[in-house]
């Protein structure tokens, strides 16, 4: 695993992903090898085959944050506030409050929350007019 992180940190995808994959061979239920993966996958603009690796890491540990963390910012950057606001609140509740990581979660849900309200004020002004807003 040292040399997969290794790999991954020095920005060799190609190596780290062979040797999270060769984890995998022997340990097909390696969560933290399977959020790395998709981790590369995120990084390599692949976000929805990233999220199906996180959320096979999260089948096998539900209490895993850091598959939640990095679900979390792949759904953001798909532009899904909603299921990304929902991988950060599960994140939350699993490490400190007072954490740097906790409170970059807290300020992209707030921002997620900013982003998504025009949506919804839209959504909610065409069902009034029944249908007359224009988009």
């Amino acid at each position: 695993m040292k040399a997969a992180h290794a790999s991954l940190d020095a920005g060799d995808l190609q190596a780290a992903w062979e040797k999270y994959h060769q984890i995998l061979m022997s340990d097909r239920s390696n969560a933290e090898a399977l959020t790395h993966l998709g981790i590369i996958l995120t990084q390599s603009n692949k976000p929805d085959e990233a999220i199906k690796l996180y959320d096979r890491a999260l089948s096998l540990n539900p209490k895993y944050a850091h598959a939640l963390f990095d679900k979390g910012q792949a759904l953001k950057e798909k532009g899904d506030a909603k299921g990304a606001t929902e991988a950060f609140q599960r994140f939350l509740t699993l490490v400190p409050q007072d954490s740097d990581d906790a409170k970059r979660v807290k300020g992209w849900i707030a921002e997620l929350g900013r982003s998504d309200k025009p949506q919804k004020e839209k959504r909610r002004d065409k069902q009034a007019t029944g249908g007359a807003v224009e988009e």
